[in-house]
């Protein structure tokens, strides 16, 4: 793993999110934390397709770290790190990182989340936490690069996210989570392009998998 003091010039770590949410402009794409707490404010909690991400967040419990290097290894080690600061901080619930500068094609960031959730079993930590992923490219298997419903996961930049296990139980228990995928799908499917232009406009008509 990279040096901690190394990556110290490539590195911008955002605790705290900014505070409130307004529509931000692609020419403001330039901030990667304000363009993630549009996504996470507008989308994944605006339009439920979390129903259960509102809590930790509006408690400020969520924590945002965002990568700006170019090396995957050095990503790969603030994952890492994020994991260790998770383990041993229980005020945090939850940590979504995030880089701006690697993984573009979605296929590549698929065969990085190999060596991410290695993370896990190497310490034995698969049953503590869980590894989620979004990427602006997501494609689901099994249906169209342009369903709706791979919205879902399309976030602005490549990103992994760090979630207790418990607390995943916890949430689960108390909503029927069987039923999200079908209320995203309608609900995104419900919208139209120039709406999906407005929510996502990191999303490109023209982008691939490749």
């Amino acid at each position: 793993m990279a040096d901690k003091k190394q990556g110290n010039n490539e590195v911008k770590q955002v605790a705290e999110l900014v505070p409130s949410a307004r529509q931000i402009q692609p020419t403001e794409f330039i901030n990667p934390a304000a363009l993630i707490k549009q996504w996470l404010e507008q989308c994944v909690i605006g339009l439920s397709l979390c129903p259960f991400a509102k809590v930790p967040y509006r408690s400020g419990s969520v924590r945002v770290e965002v990568y700006e290097g170019a090396e995957e290894a050095r990503y790969l080690a603030m994952i890492q790190a994020e994991l260790e600061r998770l383990i041993t901080c229980s005020t945090i619930e939850t940590t979504l990182i995030a880089a701006t500068n690697v993984l573009p094609g979605f296929l590549d960031f698929n065969d990085f989340l190999d060596p991410v959730e290695d993370l896990l079993q190497k310490d034995n930590l698969d049953m503590e936490f869980q590894l989620a992923s979004f990427h602006p490219q997501y494609h689901f298997a099994g249906v169209g690069e342009h369903d709706p419903g791979n919205y879902t996961n399309r976030a602005p930049f490549p990103l992994v996210q760090w979630l207790r296990s418990d607390t995943v139980a916890t949430a689960a228990d108390a909503t029927d989570t069987l039923a999200i995928p079908q209320h995203n799908i309608a609900r995104l499917s419900g919208l139209d392009a120039s709406q999906l232009q407005s929510l996502f406009p990191w999303v490109k008509t023209s982008d691939s998998d490749a």
